[in-house]
């Protein structure tokens, strides 16, 4: 089945609330100037990136205590959506043990890759907790909470 690669996807990423503190490296305190594009919020591959999955990620601190968070739903294309080097297949859905090497081998994979190891994309009981994009612009933001 050909998937087109424009299929938007309904995206959260989360942020440190303002006047908390980051506990993690890379994590990132919410300005309001973030409004007009996304800056990263972690780190995949080596790189800073925005992580991202399906539902809004609770934040902890070092106590396991959950931080106050700000949540940004956006959307994006599946082919603008990669997997971070820390990922979970069950949280993707699929069972093809050869998806691991096909990412592993391939650092730039996206849901879109995902879809010929038996990705579905509409089955919104998936987190899909693993996943960074590049950038999000001000026009591809949903909402803040």
């Amino acid at each position: 089945m050909k998937i087109s690669s424009l299929i938007p996807i309904e995206l959260y990423a989360s942020y440190v609330a303002p006047g908390n503190q980051p506990t993690h490296p890379g994590d990132t305190v919410w300005k309001d100037e973030y409004k007009n594009g996304l800056p990263p919020n972690g780190e995949a591959h080596g790189k800073r990136v925005i992580l991202c999955s399906r539902i809004p990620f609770k934040m902890f601190d070092d106590d396991f205590e959950e931080t106050p968070s700000v949540h940004v739903k956006f959307k994006k294309s599946i082919n603008q959506v990669f997997i971070d080097d820390e990922f979970d297949l069950e949280e993707f859905g699929i069972e093809d043990d050869s998806a691991y090497e096909y990412i592993k081998n391939n650092p730039n994979t996206t849901l879109q890759d995902l879809i010929r190891f038996g990705l579905d994309i509409t089955n919104k009981e998936l987190s899909f907790y693993g996943c960074y994009v590049n950038e999000v612009k001000s026009n591809e933001i949903i909402n803040i909470t």
